[in-house]
């Protein structure tokens, strides 16, 4: 069972990670001196943030929810494109389940972690 939770954390951090960084490029213009830099430095610090956001997770899974829903209400009031909403839409509502599940499981099952 612990293998099992490892390999979903590291799933959810992924998530987080990217969800990081579509944020990152939707409220930012980036410009890079340097593009293998730059691109090595977002993928590490979203990567980081990514897992920081994970352990926070299982203690205030349902603000983190919150947060996930706040992060798809804003992001899809910017997209003007109807297939990149539903896709978000989609995105956000999987990680939302995804959370919930293992903030109720970490609630109930606090030995297995």
């Amino acid at each position: 069972m612990k293998d099992l939770f490892m390999e979903i954390t590291l799933v959810v951090s992924i998530i987080f990670a990217i969800m990081i960084w579509i944020s990152y490029h939707k409220h930012f213009f980036v410009f890079y001196f340097n593009f293998a830099h730059g691109i090595v430095t977002e993928i590490f610090v979203s990567l980081i943030c990514g897992v920081m956001i994970t352990c926070v997770t299982f203690v205030f899974w349902p603000i983190v929810v919150l947060v996930i829903g706040l992060f798809a209400f804003i992001n899809v009031k910017k997209t003007t494109d109807e297939k990149k909403k539903k896709i978000l839409i989609i995105f956000a509502a999987i990680s939302c389940i995804i959370v919930a599940i293992l903030g109720i499981c970490s609630w109930i099952l606090p030995s297995y972690y």
